[in-house]
């Protein structure tokens, strides 16, 4: 495994609340940060709280893209990759709600969140995990994590996830539970020891 000379993290829907305190935080490890985002304008208070840090213009930047669109999710990544370097840790981050109960729900709103909230970890991880089986980072370092609520289904996938990166001999400090995961009842947890 190689040592990034420049660790990049991308943080899906990321210039938000939550997605801007995982981008300080990143930042705060030495991480050069990319908060990817998808409404214009939506990035000016991210990039401004990021410069209140004081950083460096080059060890943070946005990368406006949809990540419900696969070939949206490679050219942004090829874009990130050619400014940046390689992805080391990405943070699926990306997530909407379409307040509705579900009996006034209609299908559009539906496949909506779905499509922001499921299909975009397939979409984005998909584009850098090759990448990231080829960075070894140093102890403690998280590379892969998934945002997206206690629900049971999404703890597998993130689970499976998991399984397959160590499969690839990522070293197991790299991988963590999700802080919901962490809070599931041992018989709703899925193993993955």
């Amino acid at each position: 495994m190689k040592s990034p000379m420049n660790k990049v993290a991308l943080v899906t829907g990321g210039v938000g609340g939550i997605g801007t305190g995982i981008s300080k935080a990143l930042a705060a490890k030495g991480f050069t940060v990319v908060a990817n985002y998808l409404v214009p304008n939506s990035e000016q208070h991210w990039l401004d709280e990021m410069a209140v840090l004081g950083l460096p213009a080059d060890r943070y930047g946005v990368a406006l893209a949809d990540v419900t669109d696969i070939e949206a999710c490679a050219a942004m990544v090829a874009m990130i990759e050619a400014r940046y370097g390689p992805v080391a840790v990405l943070v699926n981050c990306a997530g909407i709600t379409r307040d509705a109960s579900f009996r006034k729900m209609t299908l559009e709103q539906w496949r909506a969140v779905m499509a922001t909230n499921l299909d975009s970890v397939f979409n984005v991880t998909k584009q850098v995990i090759d990448g990231m089986c080829e960075i070894d980072l140093p102890p403690g370092e998280i590379r892969l994590r998934i945002l997206k609520g206690p629900e049971y289904e999404i703890v597998d996938k993130q689970n499976a996830q998991r399984l397959e990166v160590r499969r690839q001999r990522i070293p197991r400090r790299n991988l963590r539970r999700g802080p919901h995961e962490r809070n599931l009842k041992p018989e709703r947890r899925a193993r993955t020891d």
